[in-house]
């Protein structure tokens, strides 16, 4: 039982918060890449900072509500829809993104990411109430961009040497 808490402490506290930090780090970070045009690098730029103003605006908001922060481990029954949910909203958006990827309209995308991931981040330690929720969206979110991933370029992609460029390292 003692082995079971350590493996439920580090999913909880250390696996579910990195997949989070990990996305809204490369949206910050990596979108677009170096070869995007001017126009669609300024879109995406904006859309970072106006992300983080969202979270700034989420977090004034929060002043009357009680943080309920603890280390104390959850008793989380499985709950599908929310994993659900995550993957198909996992998969459209990357899916999205794969296509919108050269264009301007990247900037609303990165504000969606940016502001949804923060605040999600932010409510997963700061509102328990909405831990159980966060925790299977954002599994299903990874679930359905991994998915993604695996079924689409098959067939998308045209031959053997365009599979290898594309990916999660775009």
């Amino acid at each position: 039982m003692a082995e079971y808490m350590k493996i439920l402490t580090i999913v909880i506290w250390g696996l579910v918060p990195l997949i989070l930090l990990l996305i809204l780090c490369f949206t910050l970070f990596r979108i677009p890449d170096k070869m995007a045009e001017p126009k669609v690098r300024a879109s995406a730029r904006a859309g970072k900072f106006a992300g983080l103003i969202v979270l700034i605006l989420f977090i004034i908001s929060q002043k009357n509500r009680d943080f309920n922060f603890s280390f104390r481990i959850p008793s989380y029954e499985f709950d599908l829809w929310p994993t659900l949910a995550g993957a198909l909203a996992g998969f459209i958006v990357y899916g999205v993104f794969s296509f919108i990827k050269p264009a301007r309209a990247m900037g609303i995308l990165v504000l969606a990411i940016v502001s949804s991931t923060s605040i999600v981040l932010y409510s997963y330690f700061f509102i328990s109430g909405l831990s159980k929720t966060v925790m299977y969206g954002t599994l299903g979110i990874l679930l359905g961009v991994l998915f993604y991933e695996v079924v689409l370029p098959i067939f998308v992609r045209e031959g053997p040497d365009e599979s290898s460029e594309g990916g999660l390292g775009r």
